[in-house]
């Protein structure tokens, strides 16, 4: 089973999460670009090929097969056609590509059937014709497919292995040469197959890790300022969506960095990132806007969660923190702006909840400097 697997894992990788859904939408562009030629060639060489088969094989040979497969071929492609340029999820990506997969399969299976029959009924001058249509025909659709490894290897493997094995077992001598020579270009068709889905999924992964450098705190791993307007963006480009902000500011950090040193601050930021992403979830964006500030959006918040959310962000951070051997404990102020109320635009909201938050802070300043004072009198 581990040599299995990792025969498995060396020729077949998965697909990391990370890029499943842009692998299935890029696929399913490719594929909406692809197909309806694909069945157009289809139509024309079953057609074409269908006038080469012996008047001595049986009806279903001669016509049925191929007026079946062209009927198929028509059928979806004006599904293709019909449905071409259509925006889709992922998942009804995958779904599509699933049922293309199940379709082309048949189709390469049947017209094996076919070629198989033919060349059995044909007389021997004619019988070199049939493994070179379907040659030609499952070479065609693996290009065509060629996004999709699974589809691609399928229609290869039913397409061009069983005529040529008979090739190889009934043929004569320039039989089993075609048939040996067709089994090596379809091999290294696979390899290229194989190695160009692994660079596709390099290439896809790399473009989503540039993009995550480009909108993740490098400290943190937070989002940063840039992901966080685009969030916001997003949100306020829907008239019917209710934003809502917070600003949060870290209360006492700079006496940790005086105290214990920046290597000391920055493992206090990691460790209160750790609490916010555990404490949020998928409930609203958390960012690091720089230093000891952070953000929290809820893209769509009718229902005002945000005040409780931004509650619990608190709270979960009134525990000690464990940095450079000492136990640290600090406070964070924050400030609150709901759109429409406070600003229709994310500029707007930041500037309300900047001045809620700077009025949370001077109140408790105004408190710290009141209790000495009273301890003094008493």
């Amino acid at each position: 089973m581990l040599i299995l697997a990792s025969w498995r894992q060396r020729f077949w990788p998965p697909v990391p999460h990370e890029i499943r859904d842009e692998l299935a939408l890029l696929r399913h562009a490719r594929l909406s670009a692809q197909i309806p030629v694909l069945y157009v060639a289809l139509i024309i060489v079953v057609s074409t090929a269908a006038m080469a088969s012996a008047e001595a094989a049986p009806w279903l040979v001669r016509l049925g097969i191929p007026m079946a497969v062209c009927g198929v071929g028509v059928v979806r492609l004006f599904w293709w056609m019909r449905h071409r340029g259509r925006a889709v999820t992922p998942d009804g990506a995958r779904a599509l590509i699933n049922k293309m997969i199940r379709i082309s399969t048949a189709i390469a299976g049947i017209s094996s059937v076919w070629c198989l029959l033919s060349w059995t009924h044909s007389a021997p001058a004619q019988q070199s014709y049939f493994p070179l249509f379907m040659a030609m025909g499952s070479l065609t659709t693996a290009f065509c497919l060629s996004v999709v490894r699974s589809a691609t290897l399928l229609n290869l493997i039913l397409g061009i292995v069983p005529i040529c094995m008979g090739l190889l077992i009934l043929g004569n001598r320039m039989d089993v040469i075609a048939g040996s020579i067709i089994l090596i270009a379809t091999v290294f068709l696979v390899r290229m197959n194989l190695d160009q889905h692994r660079q596709l999924v390099d290439l896809l992964m790399l473009k989503y890790m540039l993009r995550e450098q480009a909108n993740t705190d490098p400290l943190t791993g937070l989002l940063n300022r840039r992901a966080l307007i685009a969030e916001a963006e997003t949100a306020f480009a829907d008239p019917a969506q209710c934003p809502a902000l917070a600003l949060l500011d870290l209360d006492g950090f700079k006496g940790v960095n005086d105290r214990h040193g920046h290597a000391a601050g920055d493992e206090l930021l990691v460790q209160i990132a750790g609490r916010m992403r555990c404490e949020i979830g998928e409930a609203a964006a958390v960012a690091r806007l720089g230093g000891d500030e952070f953000a929290v959006l809820v893209a769509h918040d009718p229902d005002r969660k945000l005040p409780a959310l931004v509650d619990r962000l608190l709270v979960s951070l009134v525990p000690p923190f464990a940095v450079d051997h000492a136990r640290v404990t600090l406070g964070a102020s924050a400030g609150m702006a709901r759109s429409p109320d406070d600003g229709q635009s994310l500029t707007e909201l930041f500037a309300a909840a900047d001045r809620a938050l700077y009025a949370v802070k001077a109140s408790r300043m105004v408190k710290s400097a009141i209790a000495p004072s009273k301890r003094r009198t008493g």
